[in-house]
């Protein structure tokens, strides 16, 4: 089975090496009552306006990544939430359950504080949760050993396969490409997210390696498994294979509750951005011509690290602006001080 070679990606803002090391946190946001209220899980929606997050506390929370302001909070007391992910209708997201008898997958409408629907059909905790990036569809994982495709409009799965769970999800750009990565087996397999059907080849991670996400990059050359105990690594995503591992990272001590990873990509796929153990953030360069011969280097280094007093736990970039959130107890934005 082959893939079409990537197309070149859309036109971003410029994204320099001087650009990428003069972030700096721009706002800040944490619980009043409650500061020490940890955050598992954060999403961009499509135009990068609106960031979401869940806490332990059992809230979904919302921020304008514009105007820098929290815009609600509505409560998930009865059944909880984590994996939070926006749809494609304004502030409408899906994010799974932590409580009940069931692993039920919900979803909100923001604006309104209205539950749209619950998705059922998962015996045990969902791992995971990604929604397709073209279509009104996602995909979920779960300690069930299964992984379900959704339509948003049916509360049942249109299609299950097996998975040795813990299990990741990811879709490519495209929407027609899914990875299925099990942390239990330390393998990652490529579906026709159309068909379910099973790329020929499944990829080996290397021993002891962890991860709690996998990301592809915009222009769909990259694929990034995001580690909790240690470097990060890098696949091609046309040839399957381990391009680079993401070096110099300080293991982040766990906080005894899930989060949805600490690596991110720049939207236009140049630069990985990491948060890190030491407490600041570092920036890893993926342009050849930064290197010798112009070709990366199997162990990249690297630049010099953001610093502030932060717990980057949590990381991800904004789909369509020069930004990015860090998140642990506190939502973190950071903004670009040169080049503008």
């Amino acid at each position: 089975m082959s893939r079409s070679r990537p197309q070149e990606p859309l036109k971003q803002a410029q994204f320099t090496k001087e650009v990428c090391l003069s972030f700096r946190v721009s706002k800040s946001f944490a619980k009043e009552k409650e500061p020490d209220t940890i955050i598992t899980s954060m999403d961009y929606d499509d135009a990068g306006r609106y960031l979401v997050t869940t806490s332990v506390d059992d809230t979904i929370s919302l921020y304008d990544s514009v105007t820098g302001r929290s815009a609600g909070v509505t409560n998930s007391k009865k059944y909880g939430c984590h994996l939070t992910r926006f749809t494609h209708k304004d502030r409408c997201c899906v994010f799974s359950t932590t409580k009940g008898p069931d692993s039920r997958i919900g979803h909100l409408d923001i604006t309104k504080g209205a539950f749209l629907r619950y998705y059922t059909g998962h015996d045990a905790q969902v791992t995971s949760i990604e929604m397709n990036p073209r279509h009104d569809t996602f995909v979920s994982a779960a300690m069930d050993d299964t992984v379900k495709m959704w339509d948003l409009r049916a509360s049942n799965a249109q299609a299950t396969v097996p998975s040795a769970a813990e299990t990741h999800v990811s879709m490519d750009p495209s929407g027609q490409v899914l990875c299925i990565s099990s942390v239990r087996e330390g393998t990652a397999a490529f579906y026709v997210l159309k068909t379910m059907t099973q790329f020929d080849r499944t990829v080996k991670l290397p021993d002891g390696f962890l991860w709690n996400k996998v990301e592809f990059s915009n222009d769909n050359k990259f694929i990034l498994f995001s580690s909790v105990n240690g470097d990060h690594i890098l696949l091609d995503a046309f040839e399957f294979t381990l391009v680079a591992r993401l070096c110099g990272v300080t293991v982040i001590p766990s906080s005894g509750f899930p989060h949805t990873g600490s690596a991110s990509f720049t939207p236009d796929g140049k630069y990985v951005f990491s948060g890190n153990g030491n407490g600041n953030v570092l920036l890893w360069s993926l342009k050849k011509e930064d290197y010798e011969n112009n070709e990366l280097p199997h162990d990249i280094h690297p630049l010099a690290p953001l610093e502030d007093d932060v717990t980057p736990r949590m990381l991800l970039f904004n789909p369509k602006h020069m930004q990015f959130t860090t998140a642990d107890t506190q939502v973190k934005m950071w903004l670009p001080t040169a080049g503008f």
